[in-house]
């Protein structure tokens, strides 16, 4: 199941509209706890890299947006009309970066709560 971080329900439409998310397969959150995304595919135009860091996969779909359609509510045209090609992201923390580099994806999935640790293999 995808996260949508957003506060803007024009976003969520849009992304059921190009096919990002499907009905039923996702939940909407207004704003994010560590706890409420660690370990998830997170949708949203923006989220703090500290944050970005505890999720399985983040997919920004950034928005372009001209001065007047800053911090008001967007409908999902406006939206559709303002974004940019939605792009996939994994981000580490410096520590987990050497077993990224290394194909040790597996490992990062694990450290981010989708399994136990292998024995043998160190934890962050």
């Amino acid at each position: 199941m995808k996260t949508v971080i957003t506060r803007y329900t024009g976003f969520v439409y849009a992304c059921l509209e190009i096919g990002l998310i499907k009905k039923g397969e996702f939940e909407v959150l207004s704003h994010a706890t560590p706890k409420m995304i660690t370990g998830k595919t997170v949708i949203t135009s923006e989220l703090p890299l500290h944050l970005a860091a505890l999720c399985k996969e983040v997919i920004t779909i950034p928005l372009n947006l001209p001065p007047e359609l800053r911090g008001i509510k967007l409908t999902s045209e406006q939206v559709l009309d303002h974004m940019e090609e939605p792009q996939s992201y994994i981000v580490a923390k410096k520590e987990e970066f050497y077993w990224l580099s290394e194909g040790n994806y597996s490992t990062l999935a694990i450290n981010r709560g989708e399994g136990r640790v292998p024995e043998g293999l160190p934890c962050f």
